[in-house]
């Protein structure tokens, strides 16, 4: 399974910061089956207040309708908002991430967010930050031609000495 991680702005800007590593959030993905089978329990789950604040106003209008003529209808729609957060919900999740300040760092496949997050972290363990260029001069035993230069334009710079012929 494919996974988003998401982390702070900071992240990598300081190899020794360990609060950077603890905020990684891994996100499959895929649909949410879980937001279908049980809505509530996964929206606190993950701390969709609003969306949680609109299920619940719905399942309220939902009952309402059963004391009227149209209770069939609301056994219909009532499945509604789980197939819409089966769907959508997963880029619910990613807004409120992007909301609070995160974004994302990387994209892994994995068999689970914990192996997911320790994939990525292996990833960039071998990935420094920035390096410095250094600028290496010559040994004082290279050739002569390498150390100055030369001004033939056939030359052909190279690993290895020329031939000599």
């Amino acid at each position: 399974m494919i996974y988003t991680i998401y982390g702070t702005r900071e992240f990598g800007s300081d190899p020794q910061d360990v609060s950077a590593i603890d905020n990684l959030v891994a996100i499959p993905e895929s649909s949410a089956t879980w937001a279908l089978l049980v809505p509530p329990i996964w929206l606190i789950a993950h701390r969709l207040w609003w969306p949680l604040a609109f299920c619940l106003l719905f399942w309220a209008f939902c009952l309402a309708l059963l004391t009227t003529p149209l209770a069939v209808i609301s056994f219909f729609i009532y499945a509604l908002p789980g197939f819409f957060l089966m769907l959508e919900g997963r880029e619910l999740y990613r807004r409120k991430l992007e909301n609070e300040g995160m974004n994302m760092v990387g994209l892994i496949e994995a068999a689970s967010e914990s192996a997911a997050i320790g994939h990525f972290l292996d990833d960039q363990q071998y990935q420094p930050a920035r390096q410095k260029v250094q600028v290496v001069s010559a040994p004082a035993d290279a050739s002569p031609q390498l150390a100055r230069g030369s001004a033939d334009s056939t030359d052909v710079f190279g690993l290895f000495s020329p031939r000599e012929s």
